[in-house]
């Protein structure tokens, strides 16, 4: 469903590597041939009033991805991609990521609208809120599945469609899952979810909510209001 993927693509679009008090404002991101903004160890990043527009179809074609930061603020924003509009990370090289909110913006993405994924270290303190989200295949996601535990999320007064052009559209999915290969094979321990709150939410949907955990994982405290 996606274009093909090109090698030798340059991203991401904009990075901040190892940065402190840095604001975006009033500017438009466009045609990214991969990530679009990354902020990466870096703290007090100030997101505020931009336009990013790519292809819908566009591989890897992330909008905002926050790895390994604290104290994030985005806000006022239009958001429309192909990959995950809005993704928060920690990976093997970054830190833990903390105090990130997103709210007030409009997004649309074939993929996910605000993704906590690649979760090798803890993400905690993630807020979502007054958003509307368009023609999207989910409106949030949590996968635990790269060995941090992911806690204190609060999810408030959503908009959402997520009929998307995919067979695996649903409102919201939470995991706490281990990882394996396509051919089933053992990738690596997952994380657990604790502490979530999904209030005041609508959606239109094809599919359904899907919360889920494996083995000696836990979901702990999910409360859908």
């Amino acid at each position: 469903r996606w274009m093909q993927k090109q090698i030798r693509r340059p991203s991401p679009m904009v990075e901040f590597d190892h940065c402190e008090n840095v604001q975006v404002t009033g500017i438009t991101l466009t045609h990214a041939a991969g990530w679009t903004l990354h902020a990466f160890n870096s703290d007090h990043i100030v997101v505020d009033g931009i336009r990013l527009v790519n292809n819908l179809y566009g591989p890897n074609n992330d909008g905002i991805d926050v790895t390994g930061c604290n104290n994030v603020m985005i806000s006022n924003c239009y958001i429309k991609t192909c990959d995950d509009a809005v993704c928060v990370k920690t990976t093997t090289d970054s830190r833990t990521s903390s105090n990130v909110t997103v709210t007030n913006c409009i997004m649309q993405t074939t993929c996910v609208a605000l993704k906590c994924g690649e979760t090798s270290k803890r993400i905690s303190g993630l807020t979502l809120s007054n958003c509307v989200i368009t023609e999207s295949s989910r409106a949030f996601g949590i996968y635990a599945t790269w060995g941090g535990d992911v806690e204190n999320v609060n999810v408030s007064n959503i908009v959402a469609n997520t009929n998307a052009p995919l067979v695996l559209n649903r409102p919201f999915q939470i995991s706490a899952w281990d990882a394996y290969s396509r051919e089933g094979a053992f990738l690596r321990k997952g994380g657990n979810v604790r502490n979530v709150t999904v209030s005041n939410f609508t959606a239109t949907t094809q599919g359904r909510i899907l919360i889920t955990a494996n083995h000696d994982k836990r979901g702990e405290n999910i409360n859908l209001r």
